[in-house]
C-alpha cells in the first residue's frame, strides 16, 4: 500500500510535457524531401531555340528524354519535373540576356532560378543546361529547399475534336491554328535565308605576264547581293566596274559579271567567309582604238573576307558585316591558241610605245566590303 502510495504521488506532481505534431507542407517545417529519382521531364522553352538546349540536357541528365509540356497530359502519374525556360525583355544594346528558370515537381515543389548570359549562342546554351541539370539533380539528391510549395502542375491538356466532345488525338484533325507554344518557338527561331546586298571597293594588281605591263591594274567597286542559308553557306552574284586611266588620254574600263557561293560563319562580333566565283569580264578602251578588238575576259576567283559582325543592328531585321577582302583570280580571252591575257599598248603620233595596260591573267585584288543583312539575328519578342 505504501508504494502504491509514493507511486501515485509522483505521477501526480510530475510536469506536463507538450505533444509536438508536424503538419506535411505547412510554412514552418522544411521543405527539403528526401531525394527521390526524376522519371519524366518535360520542357518549355520562350524565347530561345529548343532544339540545341534538348540536346545539351540529354548529356547531363541522360535519365530524362524532355518532351514538351503537352506530352504529359492533363495529370502525370510518375514522378516529373517540368521545366520552364522564360527570355526576359531586354534592351537591344544590353551585353546581356536575362533567363528565368522554374522547375515545377510533381509533388508540388517549385524551384526558382534566373540566368544572366553573354549574347552568344554557345555560352548561352551551355550556361542554361548546366544551371537547369544542377538544380535537376540536387532535386533527387534532397540537398536543395524548394522556393515555394503546394504550386499546381503546369501540365497541357490534350486539344478535343472539334466536331464532337471525345478527345481523341490520333483521329481527330490538326487544329487549324498553332498553339502558343508553338508560335513562342518559331518566333525565335533564325531565319532559314537571309538576304545581303554588299558593296566592295577594290584596287586590282596584276601578277606575272605580261612583264612590261604596270602592277597597277584598275580600281573600282563591285556591287552584289548573297544570300546566306542557315548553317553559313551562301550563294551569291556581282557586278564590279573597275578602270585605269593611261597615256594620251587613253583609259581601260573593265565590267565583270560573277557568279558564285562558299561559306560565312558567324562568332559573337566576328564573322570569317571563303567563297569562289567563276567569272566573265568584257572590257573596251577609250580614246583610242585597238587591233585586234578586245574579246572578253573568261576566269576563276577566290576570296577570303574576315569581317566585324554585329548581329542586331536593328533588332531581329537587319545585320551589319564591315571587313577587309583579299581575292585572287586569273582569267583570259579565249582564242585559238589558248587563253591570253588582254594588253593594250599605247603610242603617240610617231608609233612609239608610250605604256601599257593589261586585262587578265593572275590577279590580285585588295579592298573593303559593307553587306546588310536582312532577316539576320533573332526575331525580338
Amino acid at each position: 500500500m505504501l508504494d502504491l502510495a509514493l507511486a501515485t504521488l509522483l505521477i501526480a506532481t510530475a510536469p506536463a510535457r507538450p505533444a509536438q505534431a508536424s503538419v506535411p507542407g505547412s510554412p514552418a517545417t522544411d521543405r527539403r524531401s528526401p531525394g527521390a529519382q526524376l522519371e519524366r521531364g518535360y520542357l518549355r522553352v520562350a524565347g530561345y531555340e529548343r532544339t540545341p538546349l534538348v540536346e545539351a540536357l540529354v548529356l547531363r541528365v541522360p535519365h530524362l528524354k524532355f518532351e514538351p509540356f503537352e506530352a504529359a497530359g492533363s495529370s502525370p502519374a510518375q514522378m516529373a519535373a517540368f521545366v520552364d525556360v522564360r527570355r526576359e525583355p531586354s534592351e537591344p544594346t544590353a551585353e546581356t540576356i536575362d533567363f528565368a528558370l522554374t522547375i515545377v515537381v510533381s509533388d508540388g515543389r517549385a524551384f526558382d532560378r534566373r540566368v544572366q548570359t553573354q549574347r552568344d549562342d554557345e555560352e548561352t546554351t551551355r550556361l542554361l543546361a548546366s544551371t537547369t541539370a544542377n538544380l535537376l539533380l540536387a532535386i533527387e539528391a534532397g540537398t536543395v529547399e524548394a522556393d515555394r510549395g503546394d504550386v499546381p502542375l503546369p501540365t497541357v491538356t490534350a486539344p478535343s475534336c472539334p466536331a464532337c466532345e471525345c478527345p481523341a488525338p490520333p483521329d481527330c484533325p490538326p487544329p487549324s491554328e498553332p498553339s502558343p507554344a508553338s508560335d513562342s518557338a518559331s518566333a525565335t527561331e533564325p531565319p532559314r535565308i537571309e538576304l545581303g546586298p554588299v558593296v566592295m571597293a577594290s584596287s586590282v594588281l596584276g601578277l606575272g605576264a605580261p612583264q612590261q605591263a604596270d602592277r597597277f591594274a584598275a580600281a573600282g567597286a563591285t556591287l552584289g547581293v548573297h544570300a546566306r542559308l542557315r548553317r553559313g553557306a551562301f550563294f551569291g552574284a556581282e557586278l564590279r566596274g573597275v578602270g585605269r586611266r593611261g597615256l594620251l588620254g587613253v583609259s581601260l574600263a573593265r565590267l565583270r559579271v560573277a557568279l558564285g557561293g562558299g561559306l560565312r560563319l558567324r562568332r559573337k562580333t566576328w564573322s570569317l567567309g571563303a567563297s569562289l566565283w567563276a567569272t566573265v569580264e568584257p572590257w573596251r578602251v577609250r580614246g583610242g582604238e585597238i587591233e585586234p578588238p578586245p574579246r572578253a575576259q573568261w576566269g576563276l576567283a577566290a576570296r577570303v573576307s574576315p569581317a566585324l559582325w554585329v548581329p542586331e543592328l536593328v533588332p531581329g531585321r537587319l545585320g551589319l558585316s564591315v571587313g577587309p577582302l583579299v581575292e585572287l583570280s586569273a582569267s583570259g580571252s579565249l582564242i585559238s591558241d589558248g587563253p591570253a591575257t588582254g594588253l593594250v599598248v599605247i603610242r603617240d603620233d610617231s608609233d612609239v610605245d608610250r605604256g601599257w595596260l593589261r586585262v587578265g591573267g593572275l590577279e590580285l585584288s585588295t579592298g573593303l566590303s559593307v553587306t546588310l543583312w536582312f532577316g539576320a539575328g533573332r526575331r525580338p519578342q
